[in-house]
């Protein structure tokens, strides 16, 4: 009999060469995973093999434009075909030759060329910066939802949710900022971001161990969930404090009172950002935490200023003390999670501690 610990890499070849399916394959390492909490299973490449065909497939892509000008068709309909084509090889790698990973690249090339088809038919101004600022025109938007959409619902490819939820809520988001003031726009932007999280927490909860297709839905929805809700509420919250700020400075106060205003949003922000890392160890979610890096950095930042420290001493031991306290979080990630659940008694309703 195969060890448990050897037996994912056979059940992988036995469902690729359809000696057992899929469902077959999950219900055994469902039973091979009972009574342990894996840590966060994440596979995406499964081998060399999955690379070599992905350079494949990047080869062929860069053809496209030597491709154009040799045969002199119009770029449209080169990027039609091609589109085509990168179509039909995700589907060969999903259906066929179960390699994950040449089937996401073949879907996102999919996406990408034919994004850039309907680009060339549909001339229309859009910019990085338009997009950025919510400025952005909703059509291309759309576009590119609906193309992210049929290839998720085809492929049923997990890492394809970050693409459909990211251009989804920048479409919502855009329309948000034409139509209310920046910290309602900002709210929605949060809103967004925790309901994707609250379906993520819902597939976590129908798969606390971790060993079906749920968590690896659930795993993408918190990558871009998190920092949409956490982003969200921070800039709600910086949002709200500069016209007070400003205020303050055209009326002529006193620079201890604009210290003082800047030290309760400092507050604010740390409660924010400690009460989002709390969650994301009760959920087992490091997405939760690392989209608070950045405001644990700002709130370093400004101690060390109020302190009198210098800008080289600012740059150089903020960055230091970050990078540590990620690396012993992660050291101690699994016992401090244990401590937390057994303070809290909603723990059973989460996934159990980890027995690793």
């Amino acid at each position: 009999m195969t060890a448990p610990a050897e037996s994912g890499g056979a059940l992988t070849i036995a469902v690729a060469e359809g000696v057992i399916t899929q469902a077959q394959a999950d219900a055994i390492r469902a039973i091979d995973a009972r009574g342990k909490a894996k840590d966060e299973p994440f596979t995406l490449v499964n081998n060399f093999g999955d690379l070599f065909l992905c350079l494949g497939l990047l080869i062929v892509y860069l053809s496209i434009s030597r491709f154009t000008l040799l045969i002199g068709i119009e770029p449209l309909f080169v990027y039609l075909g091609f589109a085509a084509l990168f179509w039909v090889l995700a589907d060969i790698f999903v259906f066929k030759a179960r390699r994950k990973f040449p089937a996401v690249i073949s879907a996102l090339l999919f996406v990408w060329l034919g994004f850039q088809a309907w680009m060339i038919a549909v001339p229309e101004s859009f910019s990085v910066e338009r997009l950025v600022a919510g400025r952005g025109t909703l059509v291309p938007l759309g576009v590119l939802t609906v193309l992210f959409t049929a290839a998720l619902v085809r492929f049923r490819l997990p890492i394809l949710v970050l693409g459909v939820s990211v251009s989804a809520v920048l479409m919502v988001f855009t329309y948000a900022m034409r139509h209310v003031e920046p910290l309602a726009a900002f709210s929605v932007l949060a809103l967004c971001g925790a309901a994707l999280l609250a379906v993520g927490i819902y597939l976590d909860l129908r798969d606390r161990s971790r060993t079906g297709p749920e968590h690896e839905w659930a795993l993408w929805l918190f990558v871009v969930g998190s920092p949409l809700l956490v982003h969200g509420i921070m800039l709600h919250q910086l949002k709200a404090f500069l016209p007070t700020a400003i205020g303050f400075t055209a009326a002529g106060a006193s620079p201890d009172m604009l210290v003082d205003q800047m030290g309760g949003i400092i507050l604010t922000i740390s409660g924010l950002a400690i009460l989002f890392t709390l969650l994301g160890l009760i959920l087992d979610r490091r997405s939760l935490v690392a989209s608070s890096l950045l405001y644990f950095t700002g709130v370093l930042s400004y101690a060390a200023w109020q302190s009198g420290a210098g800008l080289s001493v600012i740059f150089a031991a903020v960055p230091l003390t970050i990078g540590l306290l990620v690396i012993v979080l992660g050291l101690a990630w699994n016992p401090l999670r244990d401590l937390i659940l057994r303070l809290f008694p909603i723990a059973r309703w989460f996934r159990p501690p980890s027995k690793v």
